[in-house]
């Protein structure tokens, strides 16, 4: 269990570091804390319209969780239909995340 949660902290510092430095058009619903965080990255962009993510990143066999997640309440309270997840966890690697950010970028511009 301590070399997977080794492993997710790599993953998350590198995620972390990832939506910081788009934090400008990308807004993660929640901390991007680098310590004891899990790997569950639940954001929006400017139009919000996940449905439309989660179809980009599936074009290029990534994918993500788009829509309401069983926290409608929630999404009813932040005023949006929803978000994008990704997640990370054990049978993800670095590549993983650098792919998942370059199509980000390629959504955001």
């Amino acid at each position: 269990m301590e070399a997977i949660w080794k492993h997710e902290q790599t993953l998350v510092h590198l995620a972390n570091a990832g939506f910081r430095q788009r934090s400008d058009k990308v807004k993660v619903l929640g901390p991007l804390s680098d310590e004891d965080r899990v790997g569950v990255y639940a954001f929006l962009l400017p139009d919000n319209n996940f449905n439309r993510i989660g179809e980009e990143f599936a074009k290029e066999n990534i994918c993500i969780r788009a829509g309401g997640h069983c926290a409608y309440p929630l999404y009813k309270f932040l005023n949006t239909g929803g978000s994008s997840r990704m997640s990370l966890y054990v049978y993800n690697d670095e590549e993983d995340v650098r792919k998942f950010f370059e199509v980000l970028d390629r959504i955001i511009v």
